[in-house]
């Protein structure tokens, strides 16, 4: 990939516009034409065509983009799904094309960083406040990345999916989503994968790209915010296989104890039940015709198995999970997806 001169200048304000003129300006001016005529051909102001032939001005974007990293090849671009993952993470990209991060875990900051270093020659800002870590880079390499996946963050809460990354490689997308996971997404101790983002555009980009992997997983209002879980046994192996977090970090391991520990692994009845839920709210009887399954087995993964005897561990069920609300009474009850 390489990015052009008339890309970059798109990046700044509008004052900047007549810059991306600046290198034909100059190549007529190399044939011998007089600055009247560079002026009238490029539609100009005569004034500005004169500073430039005469080396009175270069137009700052024009600097700039000689400082930048102007070709990447596909091992470099497989590397910037992992920076591009943290920025929408815990990250983003100021309007000035500066990039900032933060957070709590050494970890992620230092792969952050070593992510970024592996493709571009640039020393972050490290700053320490309390426990958290804030981590700056130059507007320039904002810049780059606006030139070669779109203007994806540019201020608070303006992250968005560009087309640009929508038709990145499958493999790029389980690399960016893989740092993405490791900000954002957890491993509680229900036995789920989770992630929260507040726009919802995100998590439904998030959930589409899953599917592409065949990884199912279930969205639902989270307060102010959107949660998406990945429930089934297999779905959590296919994430581990396929994506999983970042090697040495904790949540990696975290997610292998609780495959490893899972119970009854496929959860046959309880997909089965997610999926139906998923297409339309249901009752009881409505589930047990459609599954034909005993009711009380229903029952008992709707809302657990409650153990009298204390040698035998009473087991929570998808409402206990909060995958699942109730709205209704007795026969009339209601199951939806959360």
């Amino acid at each position: 990939m390489k990015i052009k001169y008339s890309d970059f200048v798109k990046t700044y304000s509008k004052i900047h516009r007549n810059s991306i003129y600046y290198p034909k300006v100059m190549k007529f001016h190399d044939k011998g034409l007089k600055v009247k005529n560079i002026s009238k051909k490029l539609n100009l102001p005569y004034l500005l065509v004169w500073r430039w032939v005469n080396n009175k001005t270069i137009p700052h974007s024009y600097l700039e983009y000689s400082k930048i990293k102007k070709k990447f090849n596909s091992k470099e671009i497989k590397n910037l799904a992992k920076v591009m993952g943290y920025i929408y993470g815990d990250g983003g990209i100021l309007k000035n094309g500066r990039i900032h991060y933060c957070n709590t875990e050494k970890f992620l900051i230092s792969d952050f960083i070593k992510s970024v270093n592996k493709v571009f020659a640039q020393n972050p800002h490290i700053k320490k406040e309390s426990k958290i870590f804030r981590v700056k880079f130059s507007a320039i390499m904002g810049k780059t990345l606006w030139c070669l996946f779109g203007k994806f963050s540019y201020g608070k809460d303006t992250k968005k999916v560009t087309e640009q990354i929508k038709k990145m490689p499958l493999e790029w997308k389980a690399n960016m989503l893989q740092t993405w996971f490791n900000d954002d997404g957890s491993v509680p101790n229900y036995g789920v994968i989770a992630i929260k983002q507040k726009p919802k555009h995100l998590i439904e980009f998030i959930q589409t790209t899953l599917m592409e992997f065949n990884i199912k997983s279930i969205v639902s209002r989270d307060g102010d915010t959107w949660l998406l879980r990945i429930c089934s046994y297999l779905d959590l192996k296919k994430f581990q296989e396929k994506i999983n977090f970042t090697k040495g970090y904790r949540k990696r391991e975290l997610l292998e104890k609780t495959i490893s520990e899972k119970k009854n692994p496929t959860n046959v009845t309880k997909n089965k039940i997610l999926e139906l839920l998923q297409n339309s709210p249901r009752t009881l009887k409505e589930l047990q015709y459609n599954l034909s399954i005993n009711r009380n087995v229903i029952y008992g993964h709707l809302h657990g198995w409650k153990r009298k005897s204390k040698n035998k561990k009473s087991t929570l069920g998808l409402v206990d999970l909060n995958l699942i609300g109730v709205k209704g009474k007795g026969k009339d009850k209601i199951f939806y997806i959360k």
